[in-house]
């Protein structure tokens, strides 16, 4: 395979030299170089490698970009697309990872839970994009009070909830009545 920084072959008087480009699509991934004697001869040659080495990088390609898609979309399973928090499904894979450690045992911890005020009267009213505003402004106000938190979730439309360590109970709820 040839690249761009590497000095193009020597000119042989015996021979033609070809570059060719490695591509998928319109991703070029390299070129590389071929030496013949007798062009006309090799013609078929050179192109059967060209299509076999592009067809390698088109699968390879789909393949990484199939991939990069699959843990997107695994991930998405556990988040809510509008705030980035974790969902209920999120909120419920990170507890039970959480619970196979022996050593959260012995650790207190509080859920909160904590609904959007007039979630259907601003759903209603204002419609859906200023009700997801509301709701954005929601999540970032809880990151800002619950920086502690082990985890913050969105568990439905309107329902927020965060857990934390338990040490004071009394706090946690008053940050949740703030936020």
């Amino acid at each position: 395979v040839y690249r761009h920084e590497m000095p193009l072959p020597e000119p042989d008087r015996r021979g033609t030299h070809g570059l060719n480009v490695v591509h998928s699509d319109a991703m070029v991934f390299g070129s590389y170089a071929v030496f013949t004697t007798d062009l006309a001869a090799d013609a078929q040659l050179i192109k059967r490698t060209s299509d076999v080495l592009n067809m390698y990088f088109c699968i390879a390609d789909a393949r990484i970009r199939n991939n990069r898609l699959m843990a997107r979309l695994q991930n998405n399973l556990y988040l809510d697309p509008a705030t980035g928090l974790s969902n209920l499904k999120g909120l419920i894979r990170w507890y039970r990872q959480y619970a196979d450690h022996p050593e959260h045992h012995l650790r207190p911890i509080a859920l909160a839970v904590r609904s959007v005020n007039r979630y259907s009267w601003i759903l209603e009213t204002h419609g859906m994009e200023e009700t997801e505003n509301v709701v954005q402004v929601v999540s970032e106000a809880l990151r800002a009070s619950f920086q502690e938190a082990l985890i913050l979730a969105r568990l439905n439309e309107d329902q927020f909830a965060a857990v934390c360590a338990a040490e004071d109970q009394a706090r946690i709820t008053e940050q949740m009545e703030i936020a």
